[in-house]
């Protein structure tokens, strides 16, 4: 007989990079963005969010496949961290799949999602 000793999550990992433009942090992700990949994506993003130098946050999702509840739930954590300092966050280039979960959650209604990274760079400017 075999006993669980604790849950298996398998580890999934993101290539999360960073870049700037003035005071303006743009987070590329990709890969899918699930329990323990949310959680890597929640600590990469944490010091930007924090980081005073920063005014507004965008993330391109161009290379994200999928979103679950975890994910969404990390999204809302750092919009909601972003708000209470008068940051704003603008999502980019979401694929139909992640698009319909923010469309399903009603997230589309409080985050702002934009077609394109430039288009969002607009908006912030």
């Amino acid at each position: 007989m075999y006993q669980i000793l604790k849950p298996f999550y398998p580890i999934i990992h993101m290539n999360i990079q960073e870049k700037r433009i003035n005071n303006i942090a743009i987070v590329l992700v990709e890969g899918n963005i699930a329990l323990t990949s949310s959680i890597e994506l929640r600590n990469f993003v944490k010091p930007i969010v924090e980081n005073n130098d920063v005014s507004d946050l965008l993330m391109n999702f161009e290379k994200v496949s999928t979103i679950d509840s975890s994910g969404v739930g990390v999204i809302v954590q750092i919009y909601k961290s972003l708000s209470e300092n008068k940051k704003r966050l603008i999502i980019t280039n979401l694929n139909e799949k992640c698009y319909d979960v923010f469309l399903l959650t009603r997230l589309n209604k409080i985050l702002t999602i934009i077609k394109t990274e430039s288009e969002g760079l607009d908006l912030l400017k």
